[in-house]
């Protein structure tokens, strides 16, 4: 080999190592700072973004702005629809609610890419040095959780200066930029390739930032009005393949959140068909709003989604039946568990609520329990003492399921806040199964007392009938108490445990007199009393959950009370904790 052809081959070869090195790691680094830079401000956002994400209503307009607003926050519309999937698996929206979140947030992705088009490569490395330094010695989590999306923003831009360098030397290299200005000639082709990318790193602000580094690069040339036309098909490109998350997260849901992926899916897609039909008309659009290139490439992912977005708003209350016909199926069953989906471990605070609410689905069947097994008991109602037995492996199922996603939660990063509930709502969920358990101890009472043709007197029945009903309206309040993690619902339920004892007392001194006075047998006096003792122990469980509502629940509001509190005299160290309540309750 001659040394001026070993010359250009050592050339050739630098330029090669020039554009692999610096494409490969600047693409690589504005994906992880994008990862980093949502993380951050999701952690920040907390609870915040919880209270967002639970505004949904059945106005779609109202939807809009919720999904851009917490897409905003996380960065990431592929999170957020991933977000939607699981709350829809979980019961936690319905369908119909979801699709103008899943509009929103096609909008709130468009933030990233329009903050590179303000070429902001230069507070690159302050942004990493100042975030690194917040993350790792700043005492407070909320400062932590700030700096590391600050330092996801410094790797971000980091990345887009080491891919600009990469497409500079593109330039040297004349069959990768004839293959890449194939993409821009062929619109069709374009888009497939570009849809493909975004479908492999799972982020179109990671996609449509490396066409805007094309395009301001000058692989497509250096005119807008030709550039602009070529680059519109890569961002649509860019748009649809960024549904694969959602789709991914869909498989092995519910019907109803495999909907919910399939909505996304097609308001892409019928986006980017009446976008390429009138490429040359939007093209003329995009252009209107400015001079510059960046910004061009920026406003027309924005254009394109808020212009889809209003196309599709009009006919949301039609699209559910087109999404019927599509996704054919049935919706899940009640007794089934609604809202516990491991698509949500990732944010913990979802993750927490979505076991608030199952633990609420499941106080709602036990008390159904109860009210089946009175109903057994003092109408002879069998098919309801066949419903009770029926239920008493739902709520087993419940509360081993809720246990182990609970503890599953435990093994994710938690605020001090999220660490003091868990071990409380992890009690919330034993008090239940044993409410269940009494339940069937009633049923089994119930039996006896048909089996054995037991007789009560009117006054007696009358009596238990009173009791059952002070016990379902403490079990109401406590379940609002729960959903609500209201201390003055809860409250009310510890008073009420007060008055039930006292009726206890009573009714049993009742029915010792009607023994005495031989208007009731011995038998029948057995059970009667083993009902008492069922129902108060009930009440009993029902007290253990309201304290862990007013008190374990409420670590914000304990955490202030015992600062202001800090001089009083401690508590008798004798006195029985919520955990030890529950634990002997549970023994009983």
């Amino acid at each position: 080999m001659s040394a001026e052809a070993a010359q250009v081959a050592q050339s050739s070869w630098q330029l090669t190592q020039k554009i692999l090195f610096s494409s490969v790691g600047g693409v690589g680094l504005l994906i992880y700072g994008i990862h980093l830079l949502g993380e951050g401000l999701q952690r920040a956002a907390g609870d915040r973004l919880r209270q967002i994400l639970g505004a949904f209503t059945s106005n779609p307009v109202k939807g809009v702005f919720v999904g851009a607003g917490a897409t905003a926050i996380i960065q990431s519309s592929s999170a957020t629809t991933v977000m939607l999937v699981g709350f829809v698996n979980a019961g936690l929206m319905s369908l119909q609610q979801s699709f103008g979140v899943i509009l929103g947030a096609d909008i709130g992705t468009t933030v990233t890419v329009k903050l590179v088009a303000f070429r902001l490569e230069q507070y690159a490395l302050p942004a990493v040095g100042i975030g690194l330094a917040m993350h790792l010695f700043a005492k407070r989590r909320l400062i932590r959780d700030i700096g590391l999306g600050l330092l996801g923003f410094g790797i971000l831009f980091l990345g887009i200066y080491f891919l600009k360098d990469g497409v500079s030397a593109i330039k040297g290299s004349p069959r990768l930029l004839q293959a890449l200005r194939w993409g821009g000639d062929h619109a069709f082709g374009g888009l497939a390739v570009a849809m493909v990318i975004t479908a492999i790193v799972q982020s179109s602000s990671a996609t449509t930032a490396m066409v805007l580094a094309l395009a301001t690069g000058g692989v497509f040339g250096a005119d807008p009005v030709t550039v602009i036309p070529k680059v519109l098909p890569l961002i649509l490109g860019c748009n649809i393949g960024t549904c694969i998350t959602a789709f991914l997260a869909s498989l092995g849901t519910n019907v109803s959140a495999r909907r919910v992926a399939a909505a996304h899916i097609a308001f892409k897609v019928f986006g980017a068909l009446w976008a390429m039909m009138l490429l040359r008309l939007f093209a003329k659009v995009v252009l209107l709003t400015s001079d510059d290139m960046a910004q061009l490439v920026a406003n027309s992912h924005i254009l394109f989604n808020v212009v889809n977005t209003a196309i599709f708003l009009p006919f949301l209350r039609y699209y559910k039946d087109l999404l019927v016909w599509l996704v054919p199926g049935e919706e899940p069953r009640r007794r089934e568990l609604q809202y516990l989906d491991d698509l949500l471990l990732h944010a913990p605070s979802l993750a927490i609520s979505a076991s608030e609410q199952e633990m609420v689905h499941m106080a709602g069947i036990a008390r159904e329990m109860l009210h089946d097994a009175m109903a057994g008991f003092v109408d002879g109602d069998r098919a309801a003492i066949k419903r009770v037995g029926d239920e008493e492996d739902s709520v087993d199922e419940f509360q081993q399921k809720i246990t182990e996603y609970l503890v599953r939660v435990s093994q994710q990063e938690l605020s001090d806040e999220q660490s003091e509930k868990l071990p409380a709502l992890i009690h919330i969920v034993n008090d239940l199964e044993r409410i269940g358990d009494h339940a069937e101890n009633l049923v089994e009472l119930a039996k006896a007392k048909l089996d054995g043709k037991l007789k009560f007197s009117k006054k007696a029945l009358a009596e238990l009938r009173d009791l059952y009903e002070r016990i379902a309206s403490m079990f109401g309040t406590t379940i609002e108490a729960l959903q609500e993690n209201d201390p003055e619902k809860a409250t009310i339920v510890i008073e009420a445990e007060n008055e039930i004892n006292r009726l206890d007392s009573k009714l049993r001194g009742n029915h010792i007199d009607r023994l005495k006075s031989g208007k009731c047998k011995v038998r029948g006096g057995v059970v009667f009393l083993d009902m008492l003792t069922n129902f108060e122990k009930v009440g009993d469980h029902l007290t253990n959950i309201a304290e862990a509502v007013g008190d374990a629940l409420q670590w914000e509001a304990e955490r202030k009370m015992q600062h202001d509190n800090s001089d009083a005299p401690a508590e008798d160290a004798d006195a029985p904790s919520i955990d030890e309540k529950s634990d002997k309750a549970a023994a009983e």
